[in-house]
């Protein structure tokens, strides 16, 4: 199995200490491609956790944008009828 050499390599040169530079360029390339694999994926769930957050404020806002409408019609009738009871009253 070419795989399992490869990972066996691996550990091979990492146990004794010789790091990335003494491992064949197919294994150094398969190394260096599952990095940038992981950091896709990390990336990609950051993005997502982050648009989740910009979907709930923006749901926030819009609640918040509801309320101020509500207590301006509400300020708008409340003095609406004080005017009203000021001329009757």
């Amino acid at each position: 199995m070419p795989g399992h050499g490869d990972a066996h390599g691996l550990t091979a040169a990492l146990s004794r200490g010789a790091g990335l530079w003494h491992l064949r360029i197919p294994l150094k390339m398969v190394v260096v491609f599952s990095v940038v694999l992981a950091a896709i994926v990390v990336m990609g769930g950051v993005l997502f956790a982050h648009m989740q957050t910009v979907k709930r404020s923006e749901a926030a806002v819009a609640v918040a944008l509801e309320t101020l409408s509500t207590s301006a019609a509400a300020r708008f009738d409340l003095a609406r009828q004080e005017t009203r009871c000021a001329a009757t009253c």
